[in-house]
């Protein structure tokens, strides 16, 4: 599964859904942090409508309001291997060629 441009790989989906009063506060400041380390967010809400990458305009976007939402994470190999590294993961991580449209290709 693919972003909304059909290149960056989804690596990890947030579903919520929340009351408007948890919207503006505390999701803004939880999706900033992840954008701020480097982590693409597309955010769509629950008919596949509407994706939009992440902004601070878009958490007060009306579809986010009472309905269920999906907030589509892509983290770059390089950050990847950094966190691994600060996580001193023992074994050694090697890139994995993923199998796409019957071709080898890197994610």
């Amino acid at each position: 599964l693919y972003f909304s441009d059909g290149l960056r790989r989804i690596d990890y989906v947030i579903a919520f859904k929340l009351p408007v009063s948890l919207i503006d506060a505390e999701l803004r400041d939880y999706f900033l942090n992840l954008s701020q380390h480097g982590v693409d967010i597309e955010i769509e809400d629950c008919s596949g409508e509407a994706p939009v990458n992440f902004s601070e305009e878009i958490i007060s976007h009306r579809f986010m309001k009472d309905n269920p939402v999906f907030a589509k994470l892509h983290v770059q190999w390089n950050k990847l291997l950094q966190i691994a590294e600060l996580l001193h993961f023992q074994k050694p991580i090697f890139l994995i060629k993923y199998l796409t449209d019957g071709k080898m290709s890197d994610p």
